[in-house]
This record gives C-alpha cells, sequence and structure tokens, in this order.
C-alpha cells in the first residue's frame, strides 16, 4: 500500500450514513479512503483524537471580506484564521463591503491582489449587481465568481446602490441567460422605514392595516408586479398589485406565524 499522507482517527467520525469510529487517509490534500478506526495504516503522520469529533470541513457561502479598503473591519488573515480555527475549510466572500465592491473585473482583481499570501482556507467569490454594471455580469462570471448578489433596499454602504425593479429584471435576464445564481435583499424599502403614528409593524399585522401603511395609487406596499397582469393570478390582473392587495389582505387577518429555527 502506497503511504499516506495523513491518517486521522477518531472514534467519532461523522460520515454521509451517521457518526461511527474511523480512520480517514489523506493523499495530496483530498480524502483517499476511510478505514476502520485501529487498522494498520502507513502514513507520513498518523493522529489520534479519541473521542474528539472528527467532521468534514463545513463551507461558510456568507462571509464579509471587507479587504481591501475596510481591512480594519475584517480582512482576509484574520477572517480565514477564524474559519480554520472553527472548521470551516471554505468561505465565499460577498462583493461588499470593500473598496471597490466586486462589481467587476478590475475590482475582482483589486481582491485577488489584497488576498495574495494570506489565505489559510480555500476562498470564492460573490459578485455585485448594481446599477449600470449588467455588462460586466457575463465577465464575472466567466472569472469565476459563484454568483450575484444585489439589493432592492440600501446597502448601508454608498457604493453598492440598490437595483430599482426595471434594473433587477434586466440582471436576472443576463445571468439566466449563462446559468448563473442571483441571490436577492429582497426588502421594500418603503416597508423598512421608520413607521408613523402609534401602529407599529409588530402591532398591525394582528389588524387592517393602519392609513400610514395603507398602499398608495398602483401600489400595496409589495414590490409592484408587471402591469401586464399577475404570474401568480389565472387572469390578469386590472391593477399590477391586485394580487398583492389580497395577499396583503389575508396576513392582516392571520395571527403572526413564528418562523422555524434551524
Amino acid at each position: 500500500m502506497t503511504p499516506f499522507d495523513l491518517v486521522v482517527r477518531s472514534r467519532r467520525t461523522v460520515t454521509p450514513e451517521g457518526e461511527r469510529a474511523a480512520a480517514v487517509a489523506v493523499r495530496g490534500e483530498r480524502i483517499a479512503a476511510l478505514y476502520d478506526y485501529a487498522a494498520p495504516l502507513p502514513a507520513a503522520e498518523d493522529v489520534d483524537l479519541r473521542d474528539l469529533a472528527l467532521l468534514p470541513g463545513l463551507v461558510d457561502t456568507h462571509v464579509h471580506v471587507n479587504e481591501p479598503g475596510r481591512t480594519h473591519w475584517e480582512g482576509f488573515d484574520s477572517a480565514t484564521r477564524a474559519a480554520a480555527a472553527g472548521g470551516v475549510t471554505t468561505i465565499v466572500d460577498m462583493p461588499l463591503n470593500s473598496l471597490p465592491p466586486a462589481v467587476s473585473c478590475d475590482a475582482l482583481d483589486a481582491k485577488l491582489r489584497a488576498a495574495e499570501g494570506q489565505c489559510h482556507v480555500d476562498v470564492a467569490f460573490w459578485g455585485g449587481a448594481v446599477p449600470g454594471n449588467v455588462k460586466d455580469l457575463a465577465p464575472l462570471h466567466g472569472r469565476g465568481v459563484r454568483g450575484f448578489k444585489c439589493f432592492m433596499s440600501p446597502s448601508g454602504v454608498e457604493e453598492f446602490p440598490p437595483l430599482a425593479d426595471g434594473e433587477l429584471r434586466l440582471a436576472l435576464e443576463e445571468v439566466a441567460g449563462f446559468g448563473g445564481l442571483v441571490i436577492v435583499h429582497a426588502e421594500d424599502p418603503e416597508l423598512l422605514a421608520e413607521p408613523e403614528g402609534p401602529a407599529t409593524p409588530r402591532s398591525w399585522p394582528r389588524g387592517p392595516a393602519p392609513p400610514s401603511a395603507a398602499p398608495s395609487p398602483g401600489s400595496c406596499g409589495w414590490r409592484r408586479r408587471p402591469a401586464a397582469g399577475c404570474t401568480s393570478c389565472t387572469s390578469p390582473a386590472p391593477n399590477a398589485s391586485t394580487c398583492w392587495r389580497r395577499r396583503r389582505r389575508a396576513a392582516c387577518r392571520s395571527p403572526p406565524r413564528r418562523a422555524p429555527t434551524t
């Protein structure tokens, strides 16, 4: 048998079939085989964790490494050291809050230069979809970004502005053309605004919406749907937001639901 580079043993090895005692044999940074816990195996290094749990490396797909530009918030060195300490072996870096954000190939190159020599785990990148960068999405995809993040409400940093409805549609159509992925902060800025008057977002869903939350003409406070009709209705809507009004009225009559903890 060709010697392995590393063998790690644990009585609590987590596998797709469940937890069991096993020896994990590694060759060239990859798991080569799984053996019985006490199997004699030739290896350059043999580590026995005994009753400590041995898990596959975790992947964190939502990490803000703010380098370059805001390294004092978090940089590649500290972010990837912390990831490794917690058992995370791959992170996927969000396109903001670095300066510049990763919304073009030039900006992505700036991130890559900043990351060079500082990463203690594997690092992948998200690209960003912002107003005016539809032409940059396909080149960023070609450079290997894992997908695109965008906002429909203010992101919290001026250099990563939100998309209007029409801009979001353009970005979605562009990314669909090359089979990419888009993740959306889909909050409506009108609903995120500070409430007016005695009613609050916590209280008004339990009864009829207060006047301050009432929809304006052509809108129900939710994102407006295409004027031609609503894709969730069987017939064209006389008003672009008719079906959304129905849903909102139903939500107002229903008791609040607690989201499941996962």
